[in-house]
């Protein structure tokens, strides 16, 4: 839900620069045959790699692994839906098809939708079925309050994230949408499930789970764009509408450029391959009106507010001892990052004795040694990725009674344990 119809003033983004920003992305379009086999060999090499990884026994690696491979091979099917993965539109059409067995994603419904939705991204005259942000706060605010009763439940993150890909690829796609190809890849998985390893079906699942949550993330960050028809325009929403999502380096294989989004919508014949080098490329200050995702605007995006205070933030000052110590108390969730202020590792830091000791529960990155002094889950909770953070940063907010009483175990271990008296 967007909480404005307008879209946002950017007077940086003039007529010559928007030409400017378009001549530089041009030089960048064309597929290069070469470099998409080299992309689909080394895709099959990995997925030869998960196959020895579950036949071996190593399930969890394979399960995350699995899971990131479907998004990878995702976003080459988006490609050939686009016809730019390969120079011939043949060759992308028969890729798309063959893909479809793996995506479970039917390409004459999918590319007729997905197509819509880069042709009129934004503008509020035109349905956008792919679209995981359905109303503004207008159209909200004017439904029945039954309607929006069900509404603030059905799209509560924790809801709707983990329900939509089940709806969507047991439910919509092959029984509503389905064909042959979609058919014969539900086989194709459930005999990989029966006879390679059951693990798959989650891989399987947190794989659409991952690839809707970044497809959200790509169009949902900050205040985005979106205009009536009469002032919609094209370039508008790429470069306000899109996001340039910033993922961690060891991700970035598996994503293929695709959170360089903002290239991605202003032109679609940028092949996923090139779009890395588009953006690395472009002269300073070409990207400074895209909206970049972090890890803060991106919870924020998914529905979870954060208030961020102290040196480093910018225009959020450092609080006072006694305001420090209510805010700890008083939030439902302190965040600790592990590595804030150090390039050597995660450390244990004050925070992680302050705030249990505030009686405010503490989610933090993890440290060296942390699990001496408490106990993860009982006392407080950790988190191993940014995903992690989010999950558990839901479901903790979902669950009040859990929450308080691990605030409640970590306020009492700090009062036996790590107070001054007990340190100094």
């Amino acid at each position: 839900m967007r909480p404005e119809a307008a879209s946002p003033s950017v007077p940086g983004l003039t007529e010559d620069k928007i030409a400017r920003i378009k001549q530089h992305v041009r030089g960048h379009a064309g597929a290069d045959d070469r470099r998409a086999w080299a992309v689909l060999a080394s895709t099959a090499l990995a997925q030869a790699a998960l196959v020895a990884l579950y036949v071996t026994g190593w399930t969890v690696p394979a399960t995350l692994l699995g899971s990131l491979l479907i998004v990878r091979v995702f976003i080459v099917y988006h490609d050939a839906i686009h016809r730019s993965f390969f120079r011939r539109a043949r060759w992308n059409d028969r890729l798309a098809t063959v893909l479809q067995l793996w995506t479970l994603t039917p390409v004459k419904h999918w590319r007729g939708n997905h197509l819509a939705h880069h042709g009129r991204f934004g503008d509020l005259g035109f349905r956008d079925i792919a679209d995981t942000i359905f109303f503004t706060r207008e159209q909200f605010e004017a439904m029945p309050r039954l309607q929006r009763a069900f509404l603030r439940v059905a799209r509560t993150p924790v809801v709707f994230f983990p329900l939509l890909p089940l709806a969507q690829w047991l439910v919509e796609y092959p029984l509503l949408r389905g064909n042959p190809w979609i058919w014969a890849g539900a086989a194709l998985h459930l005999l990989f499930i029966l006879k390679v390893s059951a693990w798959h079906a989650l891989a399987l699942y947190l794989g659409m789970l991952i690839g809707l949550v970044l497809f959200h993330l790509q169009h949902g960050i900050g205040r985005g764009y979106r205009a009536p028809s009469a002032s919609w325009r094209f370039e508008h929403a790429a470069l306000l509408g899109s996001t340039w999502v910033r993922i961690p380096r060891p991700l970035r294989w598996f994503t293929l450029g695709i959170e360089f989004h903002h290239i991605h919508h202003l032109h679609p014949g940028v092949p996923c391959y090139a779009l890395a080098r588009c953006h690395a490329s472009a002269p300073a200050g070409l990207w400074d009106e895209v909206t970049v995702g972090t890890w803060r605007n991106s919870l924020a995006a998914l529905g979870l507010p954060l208030s961020v205070f102290g040196h480093g933030w910018q225009g959020r000052p450092r609080l006072p001892f006694h305001q420090m110590v209510r805010l700890f108390s008083r939030s439902k969730i302190n965040l600790n990052l592990s590595n804030s202020s150090t390039l050597v590792g995660q450390q244990i830091k004050g925070r992680n004795f302050e705030v249990p000791g505030a009686g405010g529960f503490l989610l933090s990155g993890h440290a060296d040694n942390l699990d001496e002094y408490y106990e993860d889950g009982r006392e407080i909770v950790t988190y191993a990725s940014a995903e992690d953070l989010a999950d558990k940063a839901a479901y903790y907010l979902a669950h009040d009674s859990e929450r308080q009483r691990i605030a409640e175990a970590g306020y009492r271990r700090t009062l036996a344990e790590h107070t001054w008296h007990h340190r100094y």
